[in-house]
């Protein structure tokens, strides 16, 4: 039961400022946090079992996965779509 609480993020918000995302989640044990990262760093978002975002950092690969039940759960799918829109800008200047 502990794993179960310790890995349950809610995703509150995300905010993409240019080139800097900033995710904002909350856990039981956690508190809210926030994740900042740049869109170059965003290896890949999807949504199995949650959002999924795979990012670098200094350590190599990362994984987080976060719950998407949190109010208002409309604005959120209109955050991760402007997160995704500005990924895919990236791919397509970088190609």
């Amino acid at each position: 039961m502990y794993l179960t609480i310790k890995e349950q993020k809610l995703l509150l918000e995300i905010d993409v400022n240019g080139n800097q995302i900033s995710l904002i989640s909350y856990s039981i044990l956690g508190g809210k946090k926030e994740l900042n990262l740049k869109t170059s760093e965003i290896i890949e978002l999807d949504h199995f079992k949650g959002f999924v975002v795979k990012y670098k950092n200094s350590f190599g690969k990362k994984t987080e996965t976060f719950q998407i039940n949190a109010e208002p759960w409309n604005n959120i799918y209109g955050q991760i779509k402007i997160l995704k829109l500005a990924v895919q800008e990236l791919e397509k200047r970088n190609s």
